[in-house]
């Protein structure tokens, strides 16, 4: 399986980004032969929207079918989930050590872009997963 993860730098024992869109790089893994590609967010320092929909349109176009990151927006969670990218939150940590927690089956998969939940006098509020 390919996998996204959000990078610090280009190695497999680099630091996880925790914000998808500031990823410096994204290491696309292939998690049987443990092989890997790093591939430069290029966008970094832009509007953080523009940031991560950009990213998320580089993971997609690798053919990653899921991502490992921290926190990223509605709208990219949005594009994972049209893409049929799964998405999944990582805790700090390396590169190598968080495919071995998701290949160990230790990571949360986040399994929607997001939820509306009724409140008070009807309104409803969007809730982040």
């Amino acid at each position: 399986m390919k996998v996204a993860i959000s990078s610090q730098d280009k190695r497999r024992n680099s630091p996880v980004e925790l914000w998808f869109g500031r990823a410096a790089y994204y290491l696309i893994v292939d998690t049987d032969s443990m092989t890997f590609d790093a591939i430069e967010n290029e966008n970094v320092g832009d509007s953080a929207d523009i940031d991560e929909i950009n990213a998320a349109r580089l993971i997609i176009n690798a053919g990653a079918q899921a991502v490992l990151t921290g926190n990223c927006s509605y709208e990219v969670r949005r594009m994972f989930a049209d893409a049929g990218v799964k998405l999944f939150q990582v805790n700090p940590g390396t590169v190598a050590g968080t495919v071995e927690q998701f290949k160990a089956g230790k990571l949360l998969e986040v399994s929607a872009p997001g939820i509306r939940e009724p409140v008070e006098a009807g309104v409803t509020k969007d809730w982040e997963i």
